[in-house]
């Protein structure tokens, strides 16, 4: 799939916007964010966001990312201190406009996991509200792109990823503790070849790291 090919899919729904939206594929995974008891629709009574000259440095630092990853191609910004990072498309809810923001994902199973953190503010991210009410969207992860479909983790499911986002970002414990909503996971799920392939090839170099480690420390 060419790279402008997703922006386009998405897209399209400003024009048949009501055609799409009736699709099978939709309407399960708008079912599947309902019937996954993740609590993560029930109001927060406290949480505890960046101060504001954090948060101004935050999201600098995160449009300068976003922005630096798109204009390169995905050449430059696949990782952030060591991280791996993507880029997530989404159709804004309100503004029905694309809305791309980078994001550190955890690559596991056969899906790509978000963590709608928002640093322990009150309130889950914008593009968590964004898939909710449009879960289909578009990721790039270096030079690939392919379109997603989104969805809630299951609780048990949440409970193995946790600790290993935790290992991948301490700082998630911190958050979590700042507020006292349950800080969602999200599953993004490759619909298109390339990206699905491209997950496939990451998953086959993490692993070819892990054997050489295990046999260097042995």
């Amino acid at each position: 799939m060419k790279a402008e090919g997703g922006s386009a899919i998405l897209r399209d729904r400003s024009h048949h916007g009501a055609t799409a939206m009736r699709a099978k594929p939709f309407l399960l995974q708008r079912r599947l964010w309902r019937s996954v008891p993740t609590m993560t629709n029930e109001p927060a009574a406290f949480g505890r966001p960046y101060p504001r000259q954090v948060a101004w440095r935050q999201g600098l630092l995160t449009k300068t990312h976003t922005l630096v990853y798109r204009l390169s191609g995905g050449r430059l910004g696949t990782t952030l201190l060591g991280m791996p990072m993507l880029l997530l498309t989404t159709w804004g809810r309100r503004s029905g406009k694309l809305q791309t923001t980078s994001l550190l994902y955890l690559p596991v199973d056969d899906v790509l996991v978000l963590v709608a953190s928002n640093g322990g503010a009150l309130h889950h991210p914008t593009w968590w509200f964004n898939l909710q009410a449009h879960p289909e969207a578009l990721v790039q992860i270096g030079s690939a792109r392919g379109r997603v479909w989104a969805g809630p983790v299951s609780p048990a499911d949440r409970r193995r990823f946790w600790p290993l986002l935790l290992q991948l970002y301490p700082p998630y414990a911190r958050y979590q503790a700042r507020t006292d909503r349950t800080i969602p996971l999200i599953a993004l799920h490759p619909i298109d070849t390339e990206l699905a392939s491209f997950r496939r090839a990451v998953k086959g170099t993490k692993r070819r790291r892990n054997k050489m480690k295990l046999a260097h420390e042995a």
